[in-house]
């Protein structure tokens, strides 16, 4: 049997959770585990006792245990959690297929991104004197601009908030060039694919801070079940 659940992250707020005492919380979400191990669906006559040791109660305790989740409506006359079948819907079977087509779509952009980076930038940059410096910044700023332009444009269509992007631009050309190979080499889809879009940073913000700095987020099986 699957070994994952859905555990939502309102729980914490739900009213009736935070009704009972600590130790009964601690017990529901045992038993949220216990039904997706299929303890809760035994005979009748095994179930109690199975909880019992599951949990580390007497079985007084349990019962005792029993009435108060009951009162507040978290589990029915069965053990049966409150529910259960809305809250552990299966995954959505279309989810692998948008996200297949999420990355095909980022890795034709990123390409384009890469290849107008090419054309605008030297492969390597070798240190100047200051005075060359300065004479070689102001006779490609105007090329060197119009390529980073189109090497932003590239990237911001891969990008899944699209917020802020004058801001963006702007941080965009005061990264140094490894910085930009860093940040257009970022894997967006292993990053955000997942996350809902309000919780995504702008793009001013991506930029800005130099997300891609950051750990990407673990992987979760997809064949999960969550409370």
């Amino acid at each position: 049997m699957n070994g994952w659940l859905k555990l939502y992250n309102h729980i914490i707020d739900d009213p009736k959770i935070r009704a009972i005492a600590p130790g009964d919380r601690w017990h529901f979400v045992a038993l949220l585990c216990l039904k997706n191990n299929g303890t809760l669906d035994e005979p009748d006559e095994l179930r109690d006792e199975l909880i019992a040791i599951s949990l580390g109660l007497q079985i007084d305790e349990v019962e005792a245990l029993h009435k108060r989740l009951i009162r507040w409506r978290l589990v029915d006359a069965n053990w049966q959690p409150i529910n259960w079948s809305k809250l552990q819907q299966a995954q959505d079977k279309t989810g692998a297929e948008r996200q297949r087509r999420f990355r095909e779509k980022q890795a034709e952009s990123k390409a384009v991104a890469e290849q107008a980076l090419r054309n605008a930038l030297p492969v390597t940059e070798q240190p100047l004197p200051e005075e060359e410096r300065e004479e070689e910044k102001e006779e490609n700023t105007s090329a060197r601009g119009a390529g980073l332009n189109d090497v932003f444009e590239g990237w911001w269509k891969t990008y899944p908030r699209k917020k802020g992007k004058a801001d963006a631009l702007m941080a965009f050309k005061k990264l140094k060039a490894f910085e930009r190979d860093a940040m257009l080499a970022d894997d967006l889809d292993a990053r955000y694919s997942d996350t809902e879009e309000q919780y995504i940073p702008h793009g001013s913000t991506y930029v800005r801070k130099k997300a891609w700095l950051d750990d990407l987020p673990r992987r979760v099986n997809q064949n999960r079940r969550n409370w």
